[in-house]
C-alpha cells in the first residue's frame, strides 16, 4: 500500500495524539487506543449502498477532515497508512466475522485487520470492529489472555486459522 500524500500530522491531530512517533510497541498501543477512542465505527455509507472509496485521500477527507467514522476497510486502511508512514512493518489480513454464531460457521473473508511485526514479535491490530474493537494490540500468541485498555482478548487456534 502506498501511503504517499498521507498527512500524518492531520491524522495524529484527529486522534489528539502528540506522543513519540517511532515504530515501537508503546507507540503502537497508544495510537490504537487513540484511534479507537477518536474515530467511531460507522457503516452508514455501506447500508445506504453509497460507493466506498478506499484511496488514502478520500479516507483522510472522510475520517480525518470531516470527522466521520468508517467500517473495517476504511478504518484499518487509514491506520495502515499511518503506521507505514511511521515506519511500522504491516501485513494486511482478512478475517471472518462469526460474532453471535458458532465458531464452526462458514463465513466469508469479509473483514480487514492488520499484522504489525515488531522486534518483540508480531501483533494483530484492528480498529474497525465496532463495539468489540480491541483497543490495544494483541500479541500473536495463542491461548494467552491479553489485556487491552477496555477488556482482555485471547487468540485461539481453529484449524489453520485463529479465533479472537
Amino acid at each position: 500500500m502506498a501511503s504517499d500524500g498521507f498527512d500524518i500530522s492531520a491524522y495524529l491531530a484527529r486522534l489528539s495524539y502528540g506522543g513519540p512517533r517511532e515504530p515501537s510497541l508503546r507507540v503502537l498501543a497508544s495510537i490504537i487506543s487513540a484511534h479507537a477512542t477518536a474515530i467511531p465505527y460507522e457503516d452508514i455509507d455501506v447500508l445506504l449502498n453509497r460507493s466506498i472509496t478506499l484511496d488514502i485521500g478520500a479516507l483522510q477527507q472522510k475520517l480525518v477532515q470531516h470527522k466521520r467514522g468508517g467500517y473495517c476497510f476504511e478504518q484499518n486502511t487509514l491506520l495502515e497508512a499511518a503506521l507505514e508512514t511511521l515506519g511500522f512493518q504491516i501485513t494486511r489480513l482478512g478475517g471472518r466475522v462469526i460474532r453471535g454464531r458458532p465458531v464452526e460457521t462458514e463465513a466469508p473473508l469479509a473483514h480487514k485487520l492488520l499484522r504489525v511485526d515488531l522486534p518483540v514479535g508480531p501483533y494483530i491490530v484492528d480498529v474497525g470492529f465496532g463495539s468489540l474493537t480491541p483497543t490495544g494490540p494483541v500479541a500473536l500468541r495463542l491461548e494467552e489472555p491479553q489485556t487491552t485498555p477496555h477488556e482482555p482478548f485471547r487468540l485461539m487456534p481453529f484449524g489453520d486459522e485463529f479465533v479472537l
